[in-house]
C-alpha cells in the first residue's frame, strides 16, 4: 500500500518491524524476535529501561545497524538493502549536536545542498520548515547562542527539511530540565498532528511516554511485552512487569471467590478487571490511587495505621501499615489528613484494580 500525503507534503508511509533479532555475540541478544506495526500518522513511544534494546531498534531502521535476523519494511519494501541515506527516514540520535561553526539555516540546509537543488529552494525550504517550527528570526544564530529547546528544534529542522516518510527520535528530552521537557512534549504533540507522519520517539521516561504518544510499545530484555494507547496499557497490563512500568504499583495476594468476587486481605471486591474462572489464588495489581482512608469505625474497611506522610500539594502520599503489610495510598490533597500514627480503615474502589493473567 502507498502512503498518503500529509499535511504537510510528505509521505505518510507504513512501518513494520518483522521478526527482528540482534546479536552481538554467543548469548547476548539486544532484540528477540520483535514484531510490532507503529499506528501510520501517529506518534508511537518505544519504552523500556536501559539495554532494553530500544536505541538498537531505531538504528536497525535507519540503516546505521544490520539485524542479525528479520526485516524492516516501509509500505511492504524491505528496507534492508537500501543504505541509510536511501532510505525515506529521518534519525535524530540522543544528544545530536548542531554543527557548530554554521548559523541555524546554514545547518538546516545542510542535508539539502547535497540534494543538487537550487541554493533559492535550499534556502525557501530551509526557511520553510524554521517557520513551522517557530523558529522564524533565529537564521542567523549561531548554535551557542541557542537554549537547549531552540537547539532541539533546529536538529528537528534539519531532519524535517529533507520531507522524511517516518521520523525516529532517541531520547529527544534527555538532559533537558523539567519544565523545558513538560513544554517540549506539548510541542512535540504539536509538530506530529502538523507534519502528520509516522514518528517513533524512544524514552526510557514513563511519564514522557504517557504524555506524547498515542501508541506506546513496552520493550523488556529485547522482547515486546505489550502495545497499545497509554490508556490500555495502563488500565489493562498484561504482566506485572508492564504494570510497574507505568506508574506506582503494587501486587497483592488475592483470591478470586467466583462470580467476578475478589478478596485481598479482609475486604472483598466485586467488579474488579479480570476477575473471571473459577475460585482460585490471584495476584491483584492495585494502583496506589485505588485506596481511600476513612476514620476508623465505619466496619467497613481493613484496619491500617499511618506509617509514613508525605504532603505534595495536589496529593497527599500515605505508607499504611496493615495485614498486607505497607501499602502505599495517594489521596487528593483536600480529602481529610492523617496524622503519622493515627489509625484508619483501608478502602479500595474498583478503578486501578486488575487482577493480573497467571
Amino acid at each position: 500500500m502507498q502512503g498518503a500525503r500529509g499535511a504537510a507534503g510528505t509521505t505518510v508511509a507504513e512501518l513494520a518491524f518483522r521478526a527482528i533479532t540482534k546479536r552481538y555475540g554467543p548469548g547476548r541478544a539486544a532484540l528477540l524476535d520483535f514484531d510490532f506495526e507503529p499506528p501510520a500518522r501517529r506518534l508511537s513511544a518505544i519504552l523500556g529501561p536501559s539495554g532494553s534494546g530500544k536505541s538498537t531498534l531505531l538504528r536497525i531502521a535507519a540503516g546505521l545497524e544490520a539485524a542479525s535476523a528479520g526485516t524492516v519494511t516501509l509500505d511492504g519494501r524491505d528496507l534492508g538493502p537500501l543504505a541509510p541515506g536511501d532510505r525515506p527516514i529521518a534519525f535524530l540520535a540522543q544528544g545530536e549536536l548542531l554543527f557548530p561553526h554554521l548559523n541555524v539555516i546554514e545547518n538546516v540546509a545542510f542535508g539539502l545542498r547535497a540534494s543538487g537543488l537550487s541554493e533559492a529552494e535550499v534556502l525557501r525550504r530551509g526557511r520553510a520548515t524554521l517557520e513551522m517550527l517557530g523558529l522564524v528570526g533565529y537564521e542567523g544564530q549561531a548554535p551557542a547562542h541557542l537554549s537547549g529547546g531552540q537547539a532541539q528544534r533546529v536538529a528537528l529542522a534539519r531532519a524535517l527539511v529533507l520531507e522524511p516518510e517516518v521520523i525516529l527520535l532517541d531520547e529527544p528530552l534527555a538532559n533537558l530540565d523539567e519544565p523545558l521537557k513538560r513544554r517540549l512534549r506539548g510541542e512535540m504533540r504539536d509538530l506530529q498532528r502538523l507534519i502528520d507522519v509516522t514518528m517513533l520517539v524512544v524514552t526510557h521516561d514513563q511519564a514522557e511516554a504517557m504524555a506524547v504518544a498515542d501508541h506506546i510499545a513496552l520493550l523488556h530484555e529485547g522482547c515486546l511485552m505489550q502495545h497499545g494507547t497509554p490508556r490500555e496499557v495502563y488500565a489493562d497490563p498484561r504482566s506485572e512487569y508492564v504494570a510497574a512500568c507505568l506508574g506506582d504499583v503494587e501486587v497483592l495476594p488475592a483470591r478470586l471467590l467466583g462470580e467476578g468476587r475478589v478478596q485481598v486481605g479482609t475486604l472483598v471486591l466485586e467488579g474488579v478487571a479480570g476477575a473471571t474462572g473459577p475460585a482460585r489464588r490471584a495476584r491483584l495489581m492495585v494502583r496506589p490511587q485505588a485506596w481511600r482512608l476513612e476514620a476508623v469505625g465505619t466496619g467497613r474497611g481493613m484496619p491500617g495505621r499511618i506509617a509514613r506522610k508525605a504532603y505534595l500539594g495536589r496529593q497527599a502520599e500515605y505508607v499504611v501499615a496493615c495485614d498486607l503489610g505497607e501499602v502505599l495510598a495517594v489521596v487528593p490533597s483536600g480529602a481529610a489528613l492523617h496524622e503519622v500514627g493515627a489509625p484508619v480503615d483501608l478502602m479500595l474502589g474498583t478503578q486501578g484494580l486488575k487482577v493480573l493473567p497467571d
